[in-house]
């Protein structure tokens, strides 16, 4: 019993003790205020447990959530250190291009850029490639004497 239930009770019984005439205006206007504070006095306790048990599902859902943030923020390091691995030997561009046999080069007609691709990502299916300067299309022609 909470602390107003408390007091609505006391309130209730020291009515009764009075003796009010409960016939009277007077009475009548007291029975009424001390009844509806009864009745929010009984609300108001029903708030507090309603409020504690969303306080305790509230607190579940925080540690759960604090549970997938450790899971994802290990699986993420483990992830970067895959990444780190993999790609350690590749830190520069002239790693990347020692790792190729042999690339063609191409001059873009718009921006006179040179392009540089590495022949094992042309098959027959690709008949142009796209300038990363300017992104104009380059037509793939080979000399067919070094093809």
């Amino acid at each position: 019993m909470g602390y107003l239930s408390e007091k609505a009770a006391y309130l209730k019984g020291l009515t009764e003790g009075l003796e009010i005439d409960k016939s009277s205006k007077e009475g009548k206007l007291l029975a009424a205020l001390v009844e509806a504070f009864d009745e929010m006095a009984i609300e108001v306790d029903d708030m507090v447990i309603i409020q504690e048990d969303m306080q305790e599902q509230l607190d579940e859902v925080d540690e759960a959530l604090a549970d997938l943030e450790d899971d994802y923020y290990a699986l993420d390091e483990d992830l970067e250190e895959d990444y780190d691995e993999e790609f350690d030997e590749l830190d520069d561009l002239d790693d990347l291009d020692e790792e190729w046999d042999e690339e063609y080069s191409f001059e873009c007609p718009k921006c006179g850029d040179v392009v540089y691709i590495n022949p094992e990502l042309i098959d027959d299916d690709v008949k142009y490639i796209v300038c990363p300067n300017c992104e104009e299309k380059i037509l793939l022609e080979f000399d067919t004497d070094n093809e």
